[in-house]
């Protein structure tokens, strides 16, 4: 009786730990978090100065996505990143990056253009496939100017 019920035991755990033991044996699946395998990468955020008449009234915090062709290129984008943030910040002090009637965004397409450029030039041409503004978070929320 006992001889039996301690083979049914083995046997029971011998079924059990099988599909334990292939799951072990995979291999490891190529994560999205992994950074040298993504195909994206996301620069830190950046306070953009919105100017109202020549005077600032807000700063947009605004977070960037760069989308690659080539997974293998993201490291080079993670080491040129605060090249980057810094000549969207310093371009952003010169241009006016303002949303049309409103204080609390940025216009996304001009910041995008202008930083496909700045990207395409440390890193090569054939790289970038676009440049996106997930998210945009003002400091203050503002109303609508009057025109």
């Amino acid at each position: 009786m006992i001889r039996r019920s301690i083979l049914s035991a083995a046997l029971a755990a011998l079924v059990l730990s099988g599909p334990m033991m292939a799951a072990a044996e995979e291999k490891p699946k190529e994560g999205k978090d992994d950074p040298l395998m993504t195909q994206q990468v996301d620069l830190m955020p950046v306070a953009i100065p919105i100017l109202y008449h020549d005077v600032l009234v807000n700063y947009v915090f605004v977070r960037i996505r760069v989308h690659l062709f080539r997974p293998t290129d993201g490291p080079t984008i993670h080491t040129k990143e605060p090249y980057i943030r810094d000549k969207l910040v310093r371009t952003a002090n010169r241009t006016s990056f303002n949303a049309p009637n409103d204080l609390n965004r940025v216009d996304a397409a001009a910041i995008e253009q202008m930083l496909f450029k700045v990207i395409e030039g440390m890193v090569g041409r054939g790289v970038v496939q676009r440049v996106e503004i997930f998210e945009q978070t003002p400091q203050k929320g503002l109303p609508r100017p009057n025109p």
